[in-house]
């Protein structure tokens, strides 16, 4: 428990400090290269799965045992294939840049000198690295874990910041730094954490085996859901510009502030899920389940409205001009920001039901539509028909979770409208945002008014429905909050002077 509340106290600073460097980085970057950075980091992301190989599914799996020395072969047995597998990446990168360089120029929009940068970070560097990053989460090294991830994200921002006011080239010094930085990291991290651990004989042939036969078959629900997120990236770039896609990367870091609920929800619910099912009855935990749901949409939903209305002063507090169009974009990823939430309480079927071959379908079918939305919506709408489209590639996802678990694994009773009324609100809010220009030109308080009413009938909304449905839950709030009120004035009653 405490090791969570370590993960979630750094995810938390780490997001807060990103958020206020983002003022700095967006007014040293062009709109383009921001885009750039983005498509960079998407196709790392995507890279990485593949690189991975199912390890990352492996490890946790094979490290649940209780001798050291096993512990450090199972290490070093899934870092061969991984360090191989990045390694590999390399020369295929360097012969894609030889035999396809006028392509990707054209398609990136940046010269070779980035190219190549970019890609031996994104390719090799920092995959190694962030391997070693997700090993130490397994080692019970969480603060170690949170210092080199703190200083990975936040630490290579700032010495950009102070370098990029020496040149213009600004875009590949990022990249030049990040390299740098990050495999000075690594190198501190595996002298100290695992040179000594690590050695040759601890490799095991039949392991590897044993890891791949349980890893390799979860890699294609990890590469789909990988390219769910990613894939309005790639398609902004292919059918718009790096331009448009840097207005989107901003719009998709505005809702980080949303998102830093959804980190602190995620944290606590699969815990709170099993302990649920495991000490209470079906009826109560259906009961639980349902307002937790309706709690989660309502909370996320009614921030998300205020955002929603406030988008252009926040575009001009995160950016300068040139990022206009993130106002325009942030409003529908808000909104998807929220309904992942609802993704991962719809999908407790199959934790409830131990029934995990489902995930690959449903992701699949989330995917396949968020795609054809794209190639729809992108040539007619530009960037927030992406938008647009990842809403409803989401939402479809929280329909098939709902259906499974409820009419075909039967494992619980989740009820369409423990979120569906605040999302219909959100979403038309957003739509008239995202849409249509006459409601950007209403004055400020005007706007604030709006996002209140909406912000307000949704909690409403979210109140009325958790009463009526475990109003154990209502009472038990209540008397936090009179224990809060009471703590706070003892507090004051304490540092009140004496007459």
């Amino acid at each position: 428990m405490k090791s969570m509340f370590s993960y979630a106290a750094g995810d938390i600073m780490i997001k807060i400090f990103g958020i206020l460097l983002v003022p700095i980085t967006t007014r040293l970057l062009s709109v383009s290269d921001y885009g750039i950075m983005s498509l960079f980091s998407a196709l790392a992301g995507f890279i990485i799965v593949i690189q991975f190989a199912g390890m990352d599914s492996a490890l946790p799996a094979f490290l649940a045992v209780k001798d050291s020395k096993e512990k450090d072969s199972v290490l070093k047995t899934a870092l061969l294939p991984v360090s191989w597998v990045m390694l590999l990446s390399l020369p295929l990168w360097g012969l894609l840049l030889v035999f396809g360089r006028v392509e990707l120029e054209t398609y990136f929009k940046t010269s070779l000198a980035v190219l190549i940068f970019s890609g031996l970070f994104s390719f090799s560097v920092y995959p190694f690295f962030y391997w070693l990053l997700y090993n130490l989460r397994f080692l019970n090294l969480s603060s170690e874990f949170i210092k080199l991830n703190t200083a990975n994200v936040i630490g290579v921002k700032i010495i950009f910041i102070l370098c990029a006011l020496f040149t213009k080239m600004r875009l590949l010094l990022y990249f030049v730094i990040s390299i740098i930085s990050t495999l000075l990291l690594t190198l501190y991290s595996w002298r100290k954490f695992f040179s000594g651990r690590i050695e040759p004989a601890a490799f095991k042939p039949d392991l590897l085996k044993k890891m791949f036969i349980y890893g390799l078959p979860l890699l294609p629900a990890g590469l789909a859901y990988s390219s769910m997120v990613y894939v309005d990236r790639f398609m902004i770039a292919g059918f718009l510009s790096t331009a448009a896609l840097g207005a989107y990367a901003l719009a998709l870091t505005m809702s980080t502030t949303v998102n830093i609920m959804h980190g602190w929800f995620t944290l606590a619910w699969s815990p709170y899920l099993i302990e649920l099912i495991s000490t209470r009855p079906v009826t109560e935990y259906n009961k639980r389940i349902n307002s937790v749901l309706a709690m989660i949409s309502s909370a996320m939903l009614a921030v998300a409205a205020i955002g929603i209305v406030l988008s252009v002063y926040l575009v001009r507090i995160f950016a300068s001009a040139e990022y206009h169009e993130a106002a325009y974009i942030f409003p529908l990823l808000s909104v998807w920001a929220s309904l992942n939430a609802a993704h991962v309480v719809a999908n407790c079927g199959i934790i409830i039901s131990k029934k995990s071959n489902y995930s690959l379908p449903v992701i699949l079918a989330g995917l396949i539509l968020n795609i054809l939305l794209n190639i729809i919506l992108i040539p007619k709408f530009k960037a927030q028909g992406a938008a647009l489209a990842l809403v409803g590639g989401e939402f479809l996802i929280v329909m098939l979770w709902l259906g499974l678990t409820n009419l075909v694994l039967k494992s619980a009773s989740i009820k369409l409208f423990s979120f569906l009324p605040q999302f219909a609100l959100a979403f038309v809010l957003a739509l008239l945002f995202s849409f249509n220009t006459g409601f950007m030109g209403i004055s400020f308080l005007g706007k604030l008014a709006i996002g209140l009413a909406v912000s307000s009938l949704i909690i409403l909304y979210g109140y009325l429905f958790i009463k009526k449905e475990d109003g154990h839950v209502i009472i038990r709030i209540r008397e936090e909050i009179k224990k809060l009120g009471v703590k706070f004035s003892h507090v004051q009653s304490q540092d009140r002077p004496q007459i």
